[in-house]
């Protein structure tokens, strides 16, 4: 195949898994807590010094950890943290994962949870409970949770040395990467 042409139709296929990659950050600008992803292509220098015979290549998909905007609700579980770091840590059913979207809720058993369920983790990595008798639930700026006048745990939240070494898990929840 003429090599001009590979080069143009490898140019096209990876500039539509980039355009994919847009359209599902518009598709989620709503989603509280989303993480956009960004498509990398490699240097050109790169590629004329060792990929001149695969055409253009995506170098990868990083996610910007960029805060988004805080709004107050109201609700005493509706949770932020301020800055660039820090990450609330949940049970997930295989480890530990790790969000930044603060919508928290009452399960039954007074666990607080993420909108799927999974568990918002205390310090030293126990679960959230709040007796069934509490009328008012309050979250301290230091993350102290108290269920009336007793504090009933602190919210475990995590920061990276650097860039997180997460890859995307589910509802904008995500887990250390392989080897992290």
């Amino acid at each position: 195949m003429d090599s001009g042409i590979y080069s143009a139709a490898t140019g096209l296929r990876e500039t539509l898994r980039a355009q994919e990659i847009t359209a599902n950050n518009l598709a989620n600008v709503n989603t509280p807590g989303y993480k956009r992803r960004l498509a990398v292509f490699h240097p050109f220098q790169r590629v004329l010094a060792q990929q001149l015979d695969q055409g253009t290549v995506l170098g990868g998909v990083v996610v910007d950890f960029s805060p988004g905007p805080i709004h107050h609700t109201g609700n005493p579980l509706d949770l932020a943290i301020e800055g660039k770091k820090g990450f609330f840590v949940l049970r997930g059913s295989n480890g530990y994962l790790y969000t930044r979207k603060g919508s928290f809720t009452l399960r039954g058993d007074g666990t607080i949870v993420d909108t799927v369920g999974r568990p918002l983790l205390a310090d030293g990595g126990g679960e959230l409970r709040v007796p069934p008798e509490t009328r008012e639930i309050r979250v301290t700026t230091s993350g102290e949770v108290y269920a009336d006048q007793t504090a009933i745990g602190r919210i475990w939240v995590v920061e990276f040395d650097g860039p997180p070494p997460l890859v995307a898990a589910a509802y904008t929840a995500f887990a250390l990467a392989e080897g992290a």
